[in-house]
Protein backbone atom coordinates (compact mmCIF):
# COMPACT_ATOMS: atom_id res chain seq x y z
CA UNK A 1 0.00 0.00 0.00
CA UNK A 2 2.78 2.43 0.94
CA UNK A 3 4.75 1.51 -2.21
CA UNK A 4 1.75 2.24 -4.46
CA UNK A 5 1.15 5.58 -2.72
CA UNK A 6 4.82 6.57 -3.11
CA UNK A 7 4.74 5.65 -6.81
CA UNK A 8 1.60 7.76 -7.25
CA UNK A 9 3.23 10.78 -5.58
CA UNK A 10 6.41 10.35 -7.66
CA UNK A 11 4.42 10.01 -10.88
CA UNK A 12 2.30 13.08 -10.10
CA UNK A 13 5.48 15.06 -9.42
CA UNK A 14 7.08 13.97 -12.68
CA UNK A 15 4.01 14.87 -14.72
CA UNK A 16 4.28 18.45 -13.53
CA UNK A 17 7.95 18.78 -14.58
CA UNK A 18 8.98 20.12 -17.94
CA UNK A 19 12.25 18.60 -19.05
CA UNK A 20 12.03 19.28 -22.77
CA UNK A 21 14.21 21.96 -24.33
CA UNK A 22 12.23 21.95 -27.57
CA UNK A 23 10.69 25.38 -28.20
CA UNK A 24 6.92 25.43 -28.59
CA UNK A 25 5.55 25.28 -32.12
CA UNK A 26 4.07 28.44 -33.62
CA UNK A 27 0.37 28.77 -32.73
CA UNK A 28 -0.71 28.39 -36.35
CA UNK A 29 0.74 24.86 -36.60
CA UNK A 30 -1.34 23.54 -33.72
CA UNK A 31 -4.57 23.73 -35.67
CA UNK A 32 -3.41 21.65 -38.66
CA UNK A 33 -3.66 17.87 -38.45
CA UNK A 34 -1.34 16.21 -39.34
CA UNK A 35 1.28 18.78 -38.39
CA UNK A 36 3.04 20.23 -41.46
CA UNK A 37 6.73 19.59 -42.13
CA UNK A 38 7.61 23.32 -42.02
CA UNK A 39 5.76 26.35 -40.64
CA UNK A 40 7.21 29.86 -40.72
CA UNK A 41 5.27 32.80 -39.35
CA UNK A 42 5.17 36.15 -41.13
CA UNK A 43 4.12 39.74 -40.52
CA UNK A 44 0.53 40.89 -40.85
CA UNK A 45 -2.64 39.06 -41.72
CA UNK A 46 -5.10 38.47 -44.54
CA UNK A 47 -8.85 38.87 -44.07
CA UNK A 48 -11.17 36.43 -45.84
CA UNK A 49 -14.71 37.68 -46.50
CA UNK A 50 -17.59 36.60 -48.71
CA UNK A 51 -16.09 38.88 -51.39
CA UNK A 52 -12.75 37.05 -51.39
CA UNK A 53 -12.16 35.37 -54.71
CA UNK A 54 -11.21 31.73 -55.16
CA UNK A 55 -9.10 31.61 -58.33
CA UNK A 56 -7.42 28.80 -60.29
CA UNK A 57 -4.21 30.12 -61.88
CA UNK A 58 -4.51 27.60 -64.74
CA UNK A 59 -7.76 26.27 -66.11
CA UNK A 60 -7.99 22.59 -65.18
CA UNK A 61 -10.68 20.20 -64.02
CA UNK A 62 -8.56 19.18 -61.02
CA UNK A 63 -8.18 22.76 -59.80
CA UNK A 64 -11.88 23.50 -60.37
CA UNK A 65 -12.85 20.42 -58.34
CA UNK A 66 -10.56 21.39 -55.43
CA UNK A 67 -11.87 24.98 -55.51
CA UNK A 68 -15.48 23.76 -55.38
CA UNK A 69 -14.73 21.33 -52.56
CA UNK A 70 -12.90 24.01 -50.55
CA UNK A 71 -15.71 26.54 -51.09
CA UNK A 72 -18.23 23.97 -49.81
CA UNK A 73 -16.14 23.30 -46.68
CA UNK A 74 -15.87 27.02 -45.89
CA UNK A 75 -19.60 27.56 -46.53
CA UNK A 76 -20.64 24.70 -44.24
CA UNK A 77 -18.21 25.53 -41.41
CA UNK A 78 -18.09 29.34 -41.40
CA UNK A 79 -21.05 30.46 -43.53
CA UNK A 80 -18.87 32.33 -46.04
CA UNK A 81 -19.74 31.85 -49.70
CA UNK A 82 -16.47 32.49 -51.54
CA UNK A 83 -16.79 33.85 -55.06
CA UNK A 84 -15.01 31.91 -57.81
CA UNK A 85 -12.96 33.61 -60.48
CA UNK A 86 -11.78 37.18 -60.63
CA UNK A 87 -8.37 38.71 -60.07
CA UNK A 88 -5.67 36.74 -58.23
CA UNK A 89 -4.77 39.85 -56.17
CA UNK A 90 -6.49 39.76 -52.79
CA UNK A 91 -7.79 36.25 -53.47
CA UNK A 92 -7.17 32.62 -52.60
CA UNK A 93 -5.11 31.40 -55.55
CA UNK A 94 -4.77 27.70 -56.42
CA UNK A 95 -1.72 27.11 -58.60
CA UNK A 96 -0.37 23.93 -60.15
CA UNK A 97 3.40 23.89 -60.60
CA UNK A 98 5.79 21.14 -61.68
CA UNK A 99 8.82 20.21 -59.62
CA UNK A 100 7.11 19.26 -56.36
CA UNK A 101 6.47 15.77 -54.99
CA UNK A 102 3.09 14.39 -56.13
CA UNK A 103 1.21 15.10 -52.87
CA UNK A 104 3.32 18.01 -51.58
CA UNK A 105 1.98 21.56 -51.25
CA UNK A 106 3.10 25.05 -50.33
CA UNK A 107 0.66 27.39 -48.55
CA UNK A 108 1.48 31.09 -48.34
CA UNK A 109 -0.71 33.55 -46.44
CA UNK A 110 0.38 37.17 -46.88
CA UNK A 111 -1.45 40.48 -46.39
CA UNK A 112 -1.97 40.46 -50.20
CA UNK A 113 -3.70 37.07 -50.42
CA UNK A 114 -3.37 33.31 -50.07
CA UNK A 115 -1.56 31.02 -52.53
CA UNK A 116 -1.67 27.23 -52.53
CA UNK A 117 0.90 25.67 -54.86
CA UNK A 118 1.09 21.96 -55.72
CA UNK A 119 1.92 19.75 -58.67
CA UNK A 120 -1.16 17.50 -58.42
CA UNK A 121 -4.82 17.45 -57.49
CA UNK A 122 -3.95 15.63 -54.23
CA UNK A 123 -1.43 18.31 -53.26
CA UNK A 124 -3.92 21.09 -53.98
CA UNK A 125 -6.52 19.26 -51.91
CA UNK A 126 -4.16 18.81 -48.93
CA UNK A 127 -3.17 22.48 -49.12
CA UNK A 128 -6.83 23.56 -49.30
CA UNK A 129 -7.76 21.36 -46.33
CA UNK A 130 -4.86 22.83 -44.33
CA UNK A 131 -6.11 26.35 -45.16
CA UNK A 132 -9.64 25.31 -44.15
CA UNK A 133 -8.29 24.06 -40.81
CA UNK A 134 -6.65 27.45 -40.25
CA UNK A 135 -9.96 29.13 -41.05
CA UNK A 136 -12.01 26.92 -38.73
CA UNK A 137 -10.11 27.05 -35.46
CA UNK A 138 -13.47 28.12 -34.06
CA UNK A 139 -16.59 26.89 -35.80
CA UNK A 140 -19.23 29.57 -36.07
CA UNK A 141 -20.85 31.63 -38.77
CA UNK A 142 -18.85 34.83 -39.31
CA UNK A 143 -18.62 37.75 -41.72
CA UNK A 144 -14.83 37.64 -41.95
CA UNK A 145 -11.83 35.52 -40.88
CA UNK A 146 -8.39 36.95 -40.10
CA UNK A 147 -5.55 34.61 -41.08
CA UNK A 148 -2.07 35.27 -39.70
CA UNK A 149 0.68 35.47 -42.33
CA UNK A 150 2.41 32.12 -42.62
CA UNK A 151 4.47 30.00 -45.01
CA UNK A 152 3.75 26.25 -44.81
CA UNK A 153 5.40 23.48 -46.80
CA UNK A 154 4.33 19.90 -46.39
CA UNK A 155 4.37 16.51 -48.01
CA UNK A 156 3.24 13.12 -46.73
CA UNK A 157 5.79 11.37 -44.54
CA UNK A 158 4.43 7.93 -45.45
CA UNK A 159 3.40 6.48 -48.81
CA UNK A 160 0.29 4.86 -47.33
CA UNK A 161 -2.05 6.43 -44.83
CA UNK A 162 -5.19 5.14 -43.25
CA UNK A 163 -7.71 5.44 -40.49
CA UNK A 164 -9.88 2.63 -39.21
CA UNK A 165 -13.64 2.75 -39.02
CA UNK A 166 -14.99 -0.31 -37.20
CA UNK A 167 -18.67 -0.37 -38.09
CA UNK A 168 -18.88 -4.14 -37.60
CA UNK A 169 -18.68 -3.79 -33.81
CA UNK A 170 -20.01 -0.25 -33.39
CA UNK A 171 -22.89 1.11 -35.45
CA UNK A 172 -22.42 4.56 -36.98
CA UNK A 173 -25.02 6.58 -38.81
CA UNK A 174 -24.58 7.49 -42.47
CA UNK A 175 -24.08 11.15 -41.47
CA UNK A 176 -21.25 10.16 -39.12
CA UNK A 177 -19.55 8.02 -41.76
CA UNK A 178 -19.72 10.90 -44.28
CA UNK A 179 -18.22 13.36 -41.77
CA UNK A 180 -15.57 10.77 -40.84
CA UNK A 181 -14.54 10.45 -44.49
CA UNK A 182 -14.31 14.27 -44.75
CA UNK A 183 -12.15 14.32 -41.62
CA UNK A 184 -9.86 11.64 -43.08
CA UNK A 185 -9.09 13.83 -46.08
Amino acid sequence: MKTGFAALILTAGLLGCQTSSVPPAPPVATSIIPAPASVTGGQGHFTVTAGTGLVCAQASADCDWVAGYFAGLVKSARGLQLSTGGSPRGAILLRQSDGMAPEAYRLDVTPDGVTITASSRAGLLYGAVSLWQLMTERESVVASIDLASVHITDSPRFAMRGLMLDSARHFQSAAFVKSFIDAMS
